[in-house]
């Protein structure tokens, strides 16, 4: 009788490995308000238009008023609200060719300080682009206090407004340009983000824009599992 043969086990070892990914953050949505200085400059729901592009612009005309019940940039109704306050409505030079240079043309002159624009409602972290008069020049030069809850956020001078002709650039104190950022703003929904002229040089404003921050999703680490 032949003996039996020994048991031979294989044993295989797969190894699976999760490699590491990361969900950055994204910008999802946005609220934008236009002003429409004198009026006749204002945007169509279907217009898209600004620095980071949207449509659904909210519309402010004359130079004061109240806007509760701001859409958002899917045209849904949200707690946000603006009012405004300025010695009175303009426009611009611009040559009105598309939804931006619309954005650029309309403006509140010399707004009231310290709240020439009050805007609420507003919760989370958000960019907040604050657009200026559409047409430069030597003697054009912006500005503009920004305030959380009356306190001074930042008092921020540009050395000229530039002309508008389709691209957005940021003023600086030595670069003339077509708007303000303020970044990475914290605001609950009882707290006010205020914009002001105090008295000198050129306080217009042709459109205000809140982009919210997503807060970045954790990533997946990575690992590996083991199969004997």
């Amino acid at each position: 009788m032949t003996p039996p043969r020994p048991l031979v086990l294989v044993v295989f070892i797969i190894a699976l490995t999760v490699v590491e990914t990361s969900c950055f953050a994204v910008t999802t949505n946005s609220i934008g308000v236009n002003f429409g200085g004198d009026g006749n400059w204002v945007l169509a729901s279907g217009d898209v238009a600004g620095i980071v592009t949207q449509a659904n612009w909210n519309n402010a005309t004359a130079e004061s008023g109240v806007l509760a019940e701001l859409i958002d940039a899917n045209g849904t109704a949200t707690t946000a609200r603006v009012s405004w306050n300025a010695a009175f409505g303009w426009h611009s030079p611009v040559a009105v060719t598309d939804p931006d240079s619309t954005l650029m043309k309309g403006c509140l002159n010399e707004i009231a300080n310290p709240s020439g624009v009050t805007l609420t409602g507003f919760e989370g972290v958000y960019d907040v682009y604050v657009y200026c008069w559409g047409t430069g020049g030597a003697s054009k030069k912006s500005y503009l206090d920004f305030r959380v809850n009356g306190a001074n956020l930042v008092q921020r001078r540009d050395s000229i407004l530039a002309d508008f002709t389709g691209v957005y650039v940021e003023c600086t104190p030595v670069q003339a340009g077509h708007y303000y950022l303020q970044q990475d703003i914290t605001l609950t929904s009882n707290d006010t983000f205020t914009i002001g002229w105090p008295g000198n040089e050129w306080g217009d404003v042709s459109a205000v824009q809140f982009v919210w921050e997503q807060e970045e999703t954790p990533p997946l680490r990575g690992f590996t599992v083991l199969i004997r």
